[in-house]
């Protein structure tokens, strides 16, 4: 559940990078589309390599196991996320295991940086990525860590928090 958490966080902030919104409320939020990569989180060492990929209301976390922090097999954890937009800068982060309770992150975005933050979790800055989805890979096998991977969508998003 720990994981989880961090996961959300990790979106909300990474929703934030993308919708850091301007004092024009008819122009709506400043989009958050792209990939964005860990920079900096509170009390997280910044070896944990971990991407925030976000298309509109759909968002991926592709945390790799094999870096420093997470100390696991050279493969990409994959986590879906859906991110809505609820007001100011305020996200909404739900995984498919948690439907109907989502985390609510801050979001700004400043240029190519964006960050997340929330009261419980902290906050975390993500930068613009020039690396490619299709680069993540290979996936960690499905079923392998099952209690890792909910904790998933918490970790990241909230560990970039």
């Amino acid at each position: 559940m720990k994981r989880f958490l961090s996961t959300v966080l990790a979106a909300a902030v990474l929703a934030t990078f993308v919708s850091g919104c301007d004092s024009d409320a008819d122009e709506g939020p400043p989009s958050l589309d792209g990939l964005w990569s860990l920079f900096s989180s509170e009390g997280i060492e910044t070896d944990d390599v971990l991407y925030f990929h976000i298309a509109g209301q759909s968002a991926t976390i592709y945390d790799f196991m094999g870096d420093e922090y997470d100390g696991g097999p050279d493969c990409y954890l994959i986590a879906p996320l859906s991110i809505e937009h609820v007001g100011a800068d305020v996200y909404d982060i739900t995984s498919p295991e948690n439907v109907g309770f989502p985390l609510q992150v801050m979001i700004k975005r400043n240029g190519d940086e964006i960050t997340l933050s929330n009261a419980q979790v902290g906050t975390a800055i993500y930068r613009r990525s020039a690396r490619d989805v299709s680069e993540f890979t290979p996936e960690c096998e499905e079923g392998a860590d099952e209690e890792e991977e909910d904790e998933v969508a918490g970790k990241q998003i909230l560990r970039g928090l």
